[in-house]
Formats: structure tokens, sequence, C-alpha cells
């Protein structure tokens, strides 16, 4: 295996710590440590620890993207730790070489089956026996919905998905359009997205054009902030996780490595842990339309929907991208997070979990970033 070259985070200012931890099937990967604020007040603090997954192709730091707009920064400002993870060949997670095509053969269940569930067991352990708060974005949040669906609830004790969904058929997804190239994935085994991004960057983001209306709407973000985010924050993905992906699209949403509907099985799941869905009025990627089939999937009370967007009493648009670095995410979007964190906090945030000393058999290395 081979370790990323691009080892530097968007937000040099901030220290954080850095664990790399091996899954079951060997594969190393980053989680990225935020440390409690010891001055938030015991009353407004949240108790449970978080959980930060990002989407296809993207890695840990969109959520930490500037100084004056970390949204990890934030939620430990809140008095909780918080974990942002990087799922295999992204950032300083490990990746296969380019040179060995056939190791690029991951989906998404392995994802939520390795990385993802070894991060919670090692999460609960670490904070005996307390429940997880999982945050979501794009891939990050379908990641939450198979996980309801393959591991139960018992660990998590809330959900916030931000542009996800289940269930994309006849949405107006743009991504829809790209189906039509669904035959290339049978034969380019790797998608060097990140590249593109990275070399395409200084173009994109000074032309208003779909691939950066596919991300952010304009007002959100500077043609320099654009640019940062194409240029740092995007790797290559395999042809076997975007096959997967591309059954959301298909009658029924999302199929399983063995062509089961994870709709259906999420429909049967009852109860699920409440659940905060996000959806953005320009959001190209994950219409509202489709965030509102996975929300009526889901069964829970205190379950809510929030489109953000100026008509929808906003300051501006929101695009893919914007609910974790646009500029007005800040002060319309986070707080709705923590809030809502907040008013899922209950007497049952623990496992019935005795405390017992670290798993030892799970390989993990830790330092401090600069």
């Amino acid at each position: 295996m081979k370790k990323h070259l691009r080892t530097k985070p968007l937000n040099p200012s901030q220290s954080f710590k850095t664990h790399w931890i091996q899954s079951p099937d060997r594969t190393s990967f980053c989680v990225r440590e935020a440390s409690p604020s010891l001055s938030t007040h015991q009353d407004q603090s949240i108790q449970n620890p978080i959980l930060l997954v990002h989407g296809l192709a993207s890695s840990s730091l969109s959520f930490d993207f500037k100084p004056d707009r970390s949204f990890m920064q934030t939620l430990a400002s809140k008095g909780t730790t918080v974990y942002a993870l990087d799922l295999r060949g992204s950032a300083r997670s490990t990746r296969p070489s380019y040179f060995r095509p056939k190791l690029w053969n991951w989906t998404l269940d392995d994802l939520v089956d390795q990385e993802i569930r070894t991060t919670i067991d090692w999460m609960v352990e670490r904070h005996a026996g307390k429940k997880i708060h999982w945050i979501g974005h794009s891939m990050g949040g379908i990641a939450y919905f198979l996980w309801l669906c393959r591991h139960g609830s018992e660990k998590i004790l809330s959900g916030t998905t931000v542009g996800s969904s289940i269930d994309y058929f006849k949405t107006g997804s743009h991504y829809e359009s790209l189906l039509r190239f669904k035959a290339l994935l049978e034969i380019i085994k790797i998608w060097p997205i990140g590249l593109l991004y990275h070399y395409g960057a200084p173009l994109i983001s000074k032309t208003d054009t779909e691939i950066k209306r596919f991300l952010t709407y304009p007002s959100q973000m500077t043609s320099d902030e654009v640019k940062k985010l194409l240029k740092l924050n995007f790797s290559s993905v395999p042809a076997t996780l975007l096959s997967q992906l591309s059954t959301a699209f298909e009658n029924g949403g999302l199929k399983s490595s063995d062509h089961k509907s994870y709709a259906q099985k999420l429909q049967t799941r009852s109860p699920t842990p409440p659940t905060f869905l996000i959806a953005g009025d320009e959001d190209l990627q994950c219409p509202p339309t489709a965030v509102e089939k996975s929300f009526h999937l889901l069964r829970h009370s205190k379950n809510q929907l929030k489109i953000y967007g100026m008509g929808y009493g906003h300051q501006a648009h929101y695009g893919h991208f914007d609910f974790l670095c646009g500029k007005f995410s800040k002060k319309e979007v986070w707080p709705d997070i923590v809030k809502w964190i907040h008013s899922c906090e209950s007497a049952s945030q623990t496992l019935d979990y005795p405390g017992r000393a670290p798993n030892n058999s799970v390989p993990i290395r830790t330092q401090s970033e600069p």
C-alpha cells in the first residue's frame, strides 16, 4: 500500500490529533480528532462524541476548510470530541498504487463494514460506551443509511445527513446525465477525479461552468476558495464504488453488492435513530426531491427535513458543498445542526457497556498535527 502524498490539512492553523487505524481487511486509514473546548459551559456542551463522514472522492478536510470556517472546530467548541474519518484512498489514508488496478475494487458496503465499523467500535470503546452522533455529507450520509441497514442503530444516538439520499430515481439530480457513460466503468477501473479537479482548478474556479455549479452556488464561495477546495480536497475513486452508487438512480434506489434494495431494508427498520436531513435549493447533485424520498423511509417521530435557500428564508442559495464551506453556512446551517444534536442528547446516551481496557487488537498510531 502506498501512502497518499498530500499531507497538509486545508486549515493548518488548527491543531488536531491524527490516528492511523487498521481495519479487519488490513486497510490503513486516517481519523482526525478535534478535542473539546474546555471553555464550554457544562449546560451548553454536547456530551456524546461526533463522527464526520465525507462524500465521494472528498476527504475530512472539507470539514475543516478555513480558520474562520471550520465545521469540525465549531463542533468541538461545543464541548465534545469530534472525529473526522478519511475513507480509503482519501487525503492521508493509504491507497493502492495506480499500477495495481485490481486492488481498486472496494464498494460502499466495504467502506461501511471496514473503516466505518472499525471507527465506530473504537469510538464507543474509547468513550466508555457512549453512543455517537453521525454527521455525513453526500456519500457520508448514504453510508449512514447503509449502516442502519447492515448494523442497526444500537450505537447511534442521532444522524444528520447533508445533501444525501438513498434513492435518486427520477429526482432531477444532474448525476443522471452521467449514467450514459456507465459502460465505461467496465473499462476504466480507476477514476482520477482528484487529479482532474487539481489540475483543472485554475480554470474551473474562475468560470461559471456546470462543473463549478456541481459543487457550489456562485455567491457562496470566492474563486480562490473554490480553487483551494478543488486542489486539496479530492482523490481518485474505483469503478466498483461508482458502479454501486449508480444503482441509486435505478427504480428502488441504492442496491447492495448482492443486488438487494437498501430503501426497502431501511423502510422495515423500526425505529431508526432521530435523523436531521438537510437539502439545498440549488444542490445539483442531491436535490430536495431526493432527500424527501429518504425522509419518508425513516421511522422516528423526531425526524426533521430542512431545505436551505433564498426561497426558504436564507441569505443565499445552497449548492452541494456550501453547507460545509459556504460563507453563510456558519451562521445559517451549523447552528441548526448543533441545536439538533443538543435536542437528541438524552438519558439513553450510553450503551449497556461495561468499562474495559482498550482493544489492543486494533492497530492504532497517533500523532499531533502541526
